[in-house]
């Protein structure tokens, strides 16, 4: 093996690039020799997952037996149980009591996970992408190796948006054979049998469906349900399956209610009988036919809400808890019916009503599915559901049914279901009205002078949904704040004095003046994603301090689908809280951007700001957002811009001619094995190492500006423009001279956290003018001559506009930013200019050979060499921080 050379600091970029010596005659690696040399180093593949997905994985195969190395991460654990709500993956419970505050865990002696559930159900096999257990990961302001490789294959990549209602596709007649007409006057006869327009391709127009009543809804098959039925039926669900989980007896729905019941119930209450094409042969009863229409109806294109989107994941509260007319996202607002009066079934409450009906079915679904899962069904010779079976029940559920699993889970798991008193009912309803008269007050008036049966007068706001979780989540919310240091922490903590049993029992009025419309909900601009927020102070209610806003309402009641929405949920809460903080931001949040207050400003991880910010040492970071010192300034007059919310335009890397890494299949293995592409022999693998630094420029922050660009678009007074990062660089020759660098952050480009590796034991002699020593570990592994890559010095990148006037094409250019946090910094802000994604490898975690194996696993060009640990007279890393590992 070629030994590198490390007697005295080199002047120029350090290049390897390939070996045209042939090595065919040369000793090849045994397999003894590959497991001493690549003992602790992270090997990078993908595993075939369910629905089409590719799930990156990190294994170190020459390490079955070491516990240690098998832990390993690039990212950082969760800092509190509540954040667990954002991720389907499985993961070590985090203990009831646990907190990370700032860089410090709470003890874990003594500390127990209480709750979880006794027995497993049923296996979607559906999880948020991109992983957010990988979201956080051990480097500021980056990601962990699984989040990013799978950012291009995200669900806000794959569910683009609402469907496009159409209406059922019409045959040609004149081209037709009587048969062929006689076939489709029967199609039509039947088009408004139950059923018709789930599987015949309509896609409906989920507001206007809801307005035209049971009449449109009999034709997915689903009833107009009364809310006693409906809430009844829902706590019953809620019950029994808590029972199937945490009961001392392993029990399904069937031990509890008989398939006949089921089926009764079923059919009688809910859903509308099948008919006969869609019968099974063994008939309707069967919990196999039972699962067939729940999903059928479940899946009908446009009828639901779609929580495949990651907006309806954050938006699902404001139907449960905000009445309309809601001023943003894609709501139904009652008063679009021009003939309300004639429709007795419109009420302020409908949307709210067929949120409950999906969850209502969904559960049905999930108990039955549950059920199907456990070995003692599938023996039973009365279902004789079999493999096949299986197999068509993943068919029917597309991703919108299987979000309505996932979602209805969060749902039964966040709530006790009942039905409010009389007195609360009656509150709530004057609540509704009491700000002006308008449309619904005429038909709700109307419709109480004209009662014609019970169910007409029902309103959705009588289903009272009562958080089991309000204190966990309180919690959750206070190590929020604290860790992302929030000046109105303290007030923050009066919150539990707003809350009594009566909040969720009464919608909440919205007080918003502004308005964002549908297709700001569901912008995909990656600069943009803006909120409303609740104003309490302005609310016009007799109780205020009881009206907290439905983004509160979400996160305190733990309501919190899987996915990236608990990060918005989390700030937009915290600001919703905070009267001077709303009153001087103003209720308009850009949860892609930042925004300035007291002096500081706050950034959520989308925004490449944040993500650059991140690497300084005063820095904050908690569930995607960061704190940071800097505040922003005008480009053009130098003045501070605090209190306000920025939009940090940014462009999306230029698309390439290829898939993504993570469709590559198994080439992100082949790119990136410790082995490499070629021969194994001695003389194809070299030693990289960390040359000792050199000092040749000084870097330091001067200030972070915006340069303003109009934008008629927005609803807020917010900062839109290209962010700029000012340096101040000195040089160390004797000149002493001090220069300004200014780097424009214009690409929306992402940092990722190398993996941990451990280099092998053995000797490897490390001498320089002023110390030798020898340690007892290598000083990180081999390498092999088929990756190819060049060392350059911060003080390189000065003046250099793209990634291509330092390195050609196919190199790995590492950036030795080892100086100080403003260089690894600075570093940052130069990977945005050029478009340049990074990893970044932390000297002491990450060797630097398995820095540039990731680096192309990932299929980034650029590692930034960061340094951890104290450095000895001649500048080479002597004692490294485990802390950081």
């Amino acid at each position: 093996m070629a030994s590198p050379s490390h007697a005295k600091p080199q002047a120029g970029p350090e290049h390897r690039r390939k070996s045209s010596q042939n090595s065919s005659n040369t000793p090849q690696l045994s397999r003894e020799d590959v497991h001493a040399l690549f003992v602790g180093a992270p090997y990078f593949l993908l595993d075939e997952g369910s629905f089409g997905l590719w799930q990156p994985q990190v294994i170190f195969p020459w390490c079955d037996h070491d516990l240690l190395i098998q832990k390993f991460w690039d990212r950082r654990p969760l800092s509190h149980s509540s954040f667990s709500l954002s991720t389907l993956h499985a993961h070590l419970p985090v203990p009831d009591g646990y907190v990370i505050k700032g860089d410090t865990p709470a003890s874990l002696q003594g500390l127990q996970h209480a709750g979880g559930p006794k027995r497993p159900t049923f296996d979607i096999s559906v999880y948020e992408v991109p992983n957010m257990l990988c979201s956080t990961a051990k480097e500021p302001g980056s990601l962990g190796f699984r989040h990013f490789l799978e950012l291009p294959v995200a669900d806000q990549v794959r569910y683009t948006g609402p469907e496009i209602p159409r209406p059922r596709p019409r045959l040609r007649r004149p081209s037709m054979m009587t048969s062929t007409i006689e076939a489709f006057d029967s199609i039509e006869h039947h088009a408004n049998d139950p059923y018709a327009q789930c599987l015949d391709g309509t896609v409906h127009d989920r507001k206007a469906m809801l307005l035209d009543g049971p009449s449109a809804w009999k034709r997915i098959g689903v009833r107009d349900p009364s809310m006693e039925n409906l809430i009844e039926r829902l706590e019953t669900v809620r019950a029994i399956r808590h029972d199937m989980l945490h009961a001392e007896v392993d029990k399904t729905i069937l031990d509890m209610e008989p398939i006949e019941i089921l089926h009764r119930d079923l059919y009688s209450k809910f859903l509308l009988p099948p008919p006969r094409s869609m019968i099974e042969e063994e008939g309707p009863h069967s919990l196999k036919s039972q699962i067939r229409m729940l999903t059928t109806a479940l899946a009908a294109p446009g009828a639901w809400i779609n929580f495949s989107l990651e907006e309806w994941r954050l938006h699902a509260g404001q139907i449960l808890w905000e009445m309309p007319p809601h001023r943003d996202g894609d709501c139904l607002d009652p008063e679009e019916c021009e003939d309300a009066q004639k429709k007795p079934w419109v009420n302020p409450g409908l949307e709210r009503k067929w949120l409950l009906i999906q969850m209502l079915l969904a559960s049905e679904l999930l108990i039955r599915l549950d059920a199907v899962s456990r070995a003692g069904v599938l023996r039973d010779p009365d279902e004789n559901i079999t493999a096949i079976d299986i197999h068509e029940f993943d068919e029917l559920r597309d991703g919108k049914v299987n979000w309505d699993l996932i979602v209805v889970r969060r749902f039964l798991d966040s709530f006790g279901i009942s039905r409010c008193d009389n007195q609360t009912s009656m509150h709530s309803e004057e609540g509704l009205h009491g700000r002006r008269r308008s449309l619904r007050d005429a038909f709700t008036i109307h419709r109480r002078s004209s009662i014609k049966s019970a169910s007409e007068a029902e309103s959705a706001w009588e289903c009272k949904l009562t958080p089991y979780h309000i204190e966990q989540q309180l919690h959750g919310l206070f190590v929020f704040a604290e860790n992302i240091g929030w000046p109105g922490v303290d007030a923050l903590k009066d919150l539990p004095s707003k809350i009594n049993q009566d909040v969720y029992s009464r919608p909440v009025c919205s007080s918003a003046t502004s308005t964002l419309g549908k297709d700001e909900m569901y912008s995909r601009n990656p600069s943009r994603r803006q909120i409303l927020l609740h104003n309490i102070a302005s609310q016009d209610s007799n109780d205020p301090k009881n009206n907290i806003g439905w983004i509160t309402r979400s996160w305190l009641s733990g309501f919190v689908p899987p996915g990236e929405s608990i990060r918005h949920l989390l700030l937009a809460t915290v600001l919703e809280n905070d009267p001077e903080a709303l009153s001087t931001l103003g209720p308009v949040a850009n949860l892609y951007g930042g925004f300035s207050y007291h002096g500081r400003s706050w950034w959520s991880k989308h925004c490449i700001v944040g993500r650059v910010l991140a690497s300084l040492p005063e820095t904050k970071e908690c569930m995607g957002w960061i704190r940071s010192d800097a505040l922003p300034v005008d480009r053009s007059t130098s003045q501070p811009l605090d209190g306000r919310w920025f939009e940090a335009r940014v462009k999306e890397l230029p698309p390439t001619n290829k898939k993504p890494r993570i469709q590559q299949g198994n080439k992100i293995s082949h790119f990136s094995t410790p082995l490499g592409d070629g021969d194994v022999s001695r003389e194809a693998f070299s030693l990289p190492v960390d040359r000792p630094r050199q000092e040749s420029v000084s870097i330091d922050l001067d200030m972070l500006s915006f340069v303003s660009e109009s934008d008629s678009k927005s609803e807020s007074d917010a900062v839109v423009g290209v962010p700029t990062i000012s340096f101040h660089v000195q040089s160390n020759s004797l000149d002493c001279q001090w220069t300004k660098e200014s780097i424009s952050l214009r690409h929306n480009i992402h940092f990722v956290t190398s993996y941990n590796c451990r280099p092998p034991a053995g000797k490897a002699s490390i001498s320089d003018d002023e110390d030798h020593h020898e340690p007892s570990h290598l000083p990180g592994h081999p390498l092999h001559a088929s990756y190819e890559y060049v060392v350059l010095p911060v003080s390189d990148l000065i003046g250099a506009t793209s990634l291509h006037k330092v390195v050609p094409g196919g190199e790995i250019l590492v950036i030795d930013a080892r100086g100080s946090a403003r260089q690894e910094t600075f570093a940052r802000a130069w990977c945005a200019a050029t478009g340049s994604n990074a990893v970044i490898g932390r000297a002491g975690r990450t060797c630097l050979a398995c820095c540039i194996r990731e680096a192309r696993a990932v299929d980034v060009s650029v590692v930034i060499r960061v340094s951890d640990g104290e450095w000895n007279r001649a500048g080479r890393l002597y004692a490294v921080n485990s802390s950081r590992n």
